[in-house]
């Protein structure tokens, strides 16, 4: 079972190599613990996040924030079809439990169509740029329209590897600052094409759908990410708040996206479409 954590700030604590995970949390209105007390006691019980900090935090705010530190030693953890089947069926019984309380959970909600390119038109025109676009616009001219009837439920939105932690017996998902409502689709395929290799897919997707009751449309989730990465401008849109080499490390790893799953998008789609179709 995934546990969710609290933002990936890491302190080293002490000669044993544990970390302290802090954030500066809002007492009011928080979305983060909005969506992590979706897990109930699990959450308290394993981070007792009732235990609060004051410190380091601006003068005058003592009373609007809460500092928050736990231990936690992350072990290293591998990508394959064991791991792999865990976090699936983490991945849907967190979103079973978000489908089910989403009136609860006050985040914001993505509207986006995915119906055309036009958010390219306002990136600035670099040669860098242009050659995304130019790339983009080959792939989403072949594709069918994103199913607008693919489900939307409170999301984590950046479940990848690297926010998976590990402790020798508990996976912990941490880094909820992208929470939003979105389609359900795009974060399961997000997680795919980061972990890559037949087996590691199936088993992923296997112990997915053996529990998820989410209404997700399998037979069309890979066409419908490939129009996602054509008509989003990511990183484009957050270049100015990024130096060059985290620009250009977002890019090449969102290019290398693109690429695989254009190149693999048959032997994905075998792996994820449900067997009567």
């Amino acid at each position: 079972m995934i546990t969710a954590n609290i933002n990936k700030t890491y302190f080293k604590l002490d000669e044993n190599g544990h970390e302290a995970f802090c954030k500066l949390v809002p007492k009011l209105n928080s979305t983060i613990f909005d969506f992590q007390n979706l897990l109930g006691d699990s959450i308290t019980g394993k981070f007792n996040i009732n235990k609060y900090l004051y410190t380091n935090v601006k003068p005058g705010f003592e009373n609007s924030f809460e500092l928050v530190f736990e231990k936690i030693e992350n072990k290293q953890w591998d990508i394959n079809p064991n791991s792999m089947h865990i976090i699936g069926k983490s991945m849907s019984i967190l979103h079973g439990a978000a489908n089910v309380n989403r009136n609860e959970i006050h985040i914001p909600i993505k509207n986006e169509k995915y119906d055309s390119m036009e958010k390219w038109d306002v990136m600035p025109n670099t040669t860098q740029s242009q050659r995304a676009y130019k790339r983009r616009r080959e792939i989403f001219r072949q594709l069918e329209s994103f199913n607008l009837s693919q489900p939307k439920i409170p999301l984590h939105r950046d479940f990848k590897p690297h926010n998976i932690l590990f402790d020798g017996n508990s996976f912990h998902l941490i880094d909820f600052d992208f929470a939003a409502v979105d389609y359900t689709c795009l974060e399961i395929m997000a997680f795919i094409v980061d972990i890559r290799g037949e087996d590691n897919i199936k088993a992923f997707i296997d112990a997915y759908k053996s529990i998820s009751n989410n209404g997700v449309n399998f037979n069309t989730m890979v066409n419908d990410y490939l129009v996602y990465l054509c008509t989003n401008t990511f990183p484009f849109y957050m270049k100015d708040s990024l130096d060059n080499t985290g620009f250009m490390n977002l890019l090449n790893h969102r290019n290398s996206v693109l690429e695989y799953l254009w190149n693999n998008k048959d032997m994905i789609n075998k792996l994820v479409k449900d067997e009567n179709n």
